[in-house]
């Protein structure tokens, strides 16, 4: 029961000691990004439809950046105030059909981010978020 009761005093000295959530502004961006791109380097599912050449992680970012910049006009990107964690939050209204205008000016992006041969698996990952929203 000590081992317990220890345990729980560490949770609570770990939450009083957690920075709470900031917004970030335009200026917290590309840091938010290369975050983010950092911390899915080594992700199962980006790593299953990210390209596998040279210019992977160049690509990762900017697939973060692409996240990051769709989630900021109208949605809510929160971080630590020092950095270091980033979750972005788009409005439930978002979920939905694609107008084909904005699928069409998305291909070069989705092409710089997973190249020709994995094109098929970020569009059958999207397909299949769109199917559980």
């Amino acid at each position: 029961m000590a081992a317990l009761a220890a345990g729980a005093l560490d949770a609570e000295a770990m939450r009083r000691a957690a920075e709470a959530p900031v917004q970030a502004g335009p200026a917290d961006l590309e840091e938010v990004a290369q975050t983010l791109s950092d911390a899915f380097a080594v992700d199962p599912l980006i790593d299953w439809f990210m390209r596998d050449d040279a210019r992977r992680d160049a690509a990762r970012l900017g697939f973060f950046r692409m996240l990051v910049a769709m989630g900021a006009p109208q949605g809510r990107i929160d971080r630590p105030s020092g950095g270091g964690a980033a979750a972005i939050w788009m409005p439930f209204e978002w979920l939905g059909p694609t107008p084909i205008v904005a699928e069409l000016r998305s291909i070069p992006s989705m092409l710089r981010a997973t190249g020709w041969r994995r094109f098929d698996r970020m569009q059958a990952v999207r397909l299949d978020m769109d199917k559980h929203h």
